[in-house]
Formats: C-alpha cells, structure tokens, sequence
C-alpha cells in the first residue's frame, strides 16, 4: 500500500514539475509591488535598505471579537484570524473546530476535490497515518478529535492526522524519488549581542509553500493546561507548527530538508516542534525533545531563548543530529540543506546555484553588512529582500529570501496554485514578548501584525 501511495503521488508531482517552464527567463510582467513604477526600487541595488521597502509593523492592530466558544474565542486584526483556545487539549480542539468551522472544512474539501477529484490518492493519504499515529502524544490525538468533534460535519478524524501528517508524506515522497524533487522551503535566521543594535535576540522564519493554502492561515494564541502557553501562525485545521514562540521566551522554527533517512514511523515534525514549545524550559529540553524522538525525515530546525540569546539549529536526518550555533558571529541561518560537517553524507545534493544555496548565502551577506544594526524593522527589511544572487540584481524569484514563483503562471491556474511564494513571515523578540507575522502571500508585500499574546 505505501509503495503504491508513493507511486501514484510521485507520479502527480513528476507531471506537475514537468509543466513548468524553465527558470531561465524572467517573466513578461514583473512582480506587482503594488506602488507606481517610478517608486519601484533600483533594480541595481544591492543592500537590503535599498532593495525592499521598510516593513509596516503594525503594533497596535485593530482586533474585532467574532465569535466565543467555550474558554475560546476567536478575533479579527487587521483582516487576520487570530484564535484563542484553553484548557485541556479536547477542549482546545473542540474550540478551534467551532470556531474555524468554515476555513478548516473548505481546506478539507479543497484537498479532496481540487487536488485529488477522482478521492483516490485522498484515501491513501489518510491510510499513512497508521504508521505515524502511535508515535503522536495522546493529548495531540485528543485534540485532534475534539476538533472533529467542533467542526460536527463530514471532515474525519483520519483527515486531520493526515493534514497535521502532510509534510512528512512529502518528505517521504522525495525519498522515494530520490532526489527529483528538490525542497526550496523556508528560510530561518537569529541574530543576538553585538549583532542586533539593542543586544537583544531577535528571530525570523520566511514559510514558502503552495500559494493553494495562503488563504487559510491564522495566529493562534494556545494556553494549554500543561506545558506553556504559545503563539503561532499556521494553517487552519494544524495543531502543529511551523513557527510559535512560549510565554518564557522560547522561540521554535523549522525549515524543510532532504536526506536519504527518511521514515514514515518517526513523530510527525510539526507535533514535535510543537512538542518542543509546549514542553521545553530552555533551548537545551527543546534540543532534547528533538534528539529523543524517532524523526521522519531531514529537517533544520532552530530554537531560541531571548533571555539568555542563545540560538541553537540542529540540524536532523531520520537518524542524526548536528548543532551549529553562531558560526558567523553572533547571528545563524539556516535554509534547506546541511551546513554541519557530519551531516553532509545524509544530504541529497544540491547544486551551487539552488535556491537554498541562494538564499543561505544572501541572508549571511545581509547579516554582515548590516552587523550591529539588526532591529525589528531591519529584520523584516532582510526577510523580504528580493536580490537574486544567481543573476546580480532583483528579482522576487525562487532564489530570493522572499519568493514569488507564482510570478511565470496566470494567477487561479493549477500550476499558479501548486507554486510557492512566502507566507507567512514571521519575526520574534522574546525578551519584548513581541510576535509579528504576515499571513497573505507575497508576504514582502504586506504589513506584519505585531502582538503581544502574554502581556
């Protein structure tokens, strides 16, 4: 059944990466950056004060209540979802399918219509989890079913845990392949000390994935009865994270990554990142929960404490770990490939010119021009930085740090929704307890709504 599953994936995924068009010529119609051509920045530019515009951070949004279940309710600010959910964790799941009913049944259904008409490739990703489920913690399943329970319609248990599962199937799918499918997702930066212009920490996750599913992300402010409360942006209908930070400081992120040890028996990655922010006191547990638990597949992920600026990545394949920890001062980045000599056997190559080599480059240029001066502005400014180093000027593309692959395909076609361009973006201060992050695509575009969920 899972080389069958796999196959039939594959081969979705083989004839969609078929059609699209080389990346050798830029597109006819440039990127929309929404202001007059004469206000569009230098296409010569090279610093990221000249390339993008400053970053609106909206610090005192516009929240509207909408609706209240139970201990949870869930607010618009700013035209963002922002929910609230507490107590124990079928509690919190039941509040969060009452109160995103709509989104998460409409994210459901288009996964089972629009990407997958005929239900047959559906059904065999709902049969993946079996492998996976006894490796969830309890109070995540139980979560997952008071969700099902909230949403009190025809969305499943089984498509739920396939959902929170997504990442981890597409990470064995590119094992299958064995290397044809390349990842280009996600860009992680922490900067600290002598690099920020305060001394303080600050950390930045850059999310690129499928334009299809930008619609339906949210922040979700989460105050479990065990472990700590958090903040985190997502998809609507995950319990899992990309990206959250802890009411003590702790900040996690991950970036997609591609190793030949990959297994479909390990933890889920968004339930363990989660597991880590929940549950961790310090970088040190959270770099534990990460080592203690059977993994699925290659990842980076990275964790911060603001009040003690320390930043760790470790970067994991099913079976390895390796850390690494301000290798160019006193700032890390990590995108999709290993940095960590002993991880490098486990790395399913990439050439020089691709985009996670691209884009770790650029981020480390940035960092040292701008070394000492990194505040919350300038760390959005970086985040939405559009010079592409493969051809020494700027253009929002594949290999830039914010993406805008969308750009070469008539937008609300198939081939325009299966690309990826940045969003969410996320930018942390800890010790301020400050959470910005956009959730609309072409995330270098728009505002960031700015919070403080624990003050």
């Amino acid at each position: 059944m899972r080389a069958f599953m796999l196959t039939v994936l594959s081969v979705t995924m083989v004839f969609v990466a078929a059609c699209e068009p080389s990346s050798d010529e830029w597109p006819v119609e440039p990127a929309d950056l929404n202001s007059p051509a004469s206000e569009r920045p230098d296409e010569t530019a090279n610093d990221a004060g000249d390339d993008n515009p400053a970053p609106d951070l909206d610090q005192w949004p516009n929240c509207t209540l909408v609706a209240r279940s139970g201990e949870g309710y869930l607010e618009m600010c700013n035209g963002v979802r922002v929910l609230h959910v507490s107590g124990s964790p079928y509690e919190m799941g039941y509040q969060m399918g009452e109160l995103l009913r709509e989104p998460v049944t409409e994210i459901i259904h288009l996964v089972r219509n629009y990407i997958d008409p005929w239900g047959a490739v559906w059904r065999l990703l709902q049969n993946v989890p079996v492998n996976l489920e006894p490796n969830i913690r309890p109070e995540f399943a139980e979560e997952m079913r008071g969700l099902v329970d909230g949403l009190n319609n025809d969305v499943t248990y089984e498509e739920i845990v396939a959902g929170n599962c997504l990442g981890d199937i597409f990470g064995a799918i590119r094992a299958f392949m064995d290397n044809y499918l390349d990842v280009e997702f996600c860009s992680l930066t922490a900067s600290w000390g002598d690099a920020t212009a305060d001394g303080e920490l600050i950390a930045t996750r850059n999310f690129d994935y499928m334009n299809l599913f930008h619609r339906f992300n949210y922040v979700a402010i989460v105050h479990p009865d065990e472990g700590h409360s958090f903040v985190h942006t997502g998809i609507t209908g995950l319990i899992g994270t990309h990206v959250g930070m802890s009411d003590i400081g702790i900040t996690g992120a991950l970036a997609y990554n591609s190793s030949y040890d990959s297994d479909m028996r390990g933890v889920p990655m968004l339930l363990l990142l989660r597991e880590a922010i929940q549950y961790s006191d310090s970088v040190e547990e959270a770099l534990d929960v990460i080592r203690a638990n059977d993994r699925t597949m290659g990842l980076n992920y990275m964790f911060t404490d603001g009040f003690t600026k320390e930043a760790e990545v470790i970067e994991v394949s099913g079976g390895k770990t390796a850390l690494r920890t301000g290798d160019m001062g006193d700032y890390v980045i990590a995108t999709n490939h290993y940095v960590a000599p002993e991880m490098i056997a486990e790395q399913k190559g990439y050439e020089p010119e691709h985009t996670t080599q691209c884009r770790y480059h650029r981020l480390n240029q940035l960092f040292e021009e701008h070394y000492g001066k990194i505040d919350l502005a300038l760390a959005g400014q970086i985040a939405r930085d559009h010079w592409d180093p493969s051809i020494n000027a700027i253009r929002p593309w594949r290999t830039t740090v914010c993406r805008h692959d969308d750009l070469e395909y008539t937008p609300g076609t198939i081939m325009a929704d299966f690309v990826s361009t940045t969003t969410p973006s996320v930018i942390m201060k800890p010790i301020d307890g400050e959470y910005c992050t956009t959730v609309s695509r072409h995330a270098c575009e728009m505002p960031y709504l700015c919070l403080r969920p624990f003050n």
